[in-house]
């Protein structure tokens, strides 16, 4: 949920010059995951689907050692029964913590970037902090991540990073199994890595 605000900023800039109403959407090799842990074992879940998009209504302009996302719009959701932990227990306990019958997605929407730094040994690779609001089982909270963009060729664009949050902190009560002896911990931490292509009717 939270690559393509990396690699949608990034593409407001590229090679210094003006993108204006330019749209991008996830790749298939794009991927999200969020690894934890409880008192007994580790565990991974993958979200096999997402889905959002961006777009930069309006101007926008770039420099060599800077960008801005002046009227950026951006909305990223993961439908929560996309998540896949290999186990069907697994899923299912993790569904119900996430109240999954009420609250379809977890949402995240972009507010900010801060300390754009481009890389001065990669050209078009920077680093850089996003702020946004992060919605889980219906809780919103006001988060902070580090990413890294790239912007590769043909306008293709790539965002990674992590971020930790405690599922109590969106008033999500860590999962149980087996009678409540398998507890998982409080802590999880997000991963992406994610690819972005411009759509074919985004006007340049």
């Amino acid at each position: 949920m939270f690559i393509v605000i990396g690699i949608s900023m990034f593409g407001i800039w590229v090679d210094g010059n003006l993108q204006a109403q330019l749209k991008y959407s996830p790749d298939s090799d794009s991927r999200i995951w969020i690894e934890g842990s409880s008192n007994v074992n580790q565990f991974t879940c993958t979200a096999e689907r997402y889905e959002g998009e961006a777009q930069l209504p309006g101007e926008a302009a770039g420099s060599d050692n800077q960008m801005t996302d002046d009227g950026l719009i951006l909305e990223f959701r993961i439908p929560v029964q996309s998540f896949e932990c290999g186990r069907s227990r697994m899923n299912r306990d993790l569904y119900n913590a996430l109240k999954a019958g009420e609250f379809l997605y977890i949402s995240f929407e972009y507010k900010d970037a801060i300390n754009i730094t481009p890389a001065t040994d990669q050209p078009g690779v920077f680093t850089l902090e996003i702020a946004g609001t992060l919605t889980v089982a219906g809780t919103s909270r006001e988060i902070l991540f580090d990413a890294q963009g790239h912007v590769l060729d043909n306008m293709r664009l790539r965002a990674n990073g992590k971020k930790e949050i405690r599922m109590t902190d969106f008033d999500v009560e860590p999962p149980t199994g087996l009678l409540g002896m398998v507890r998982a911990r409080d802590r999880l931490t997000v991963h992406f890595d994610l690819f972005a292509s411009p759509d074919p009717d985004s006007q340049l």
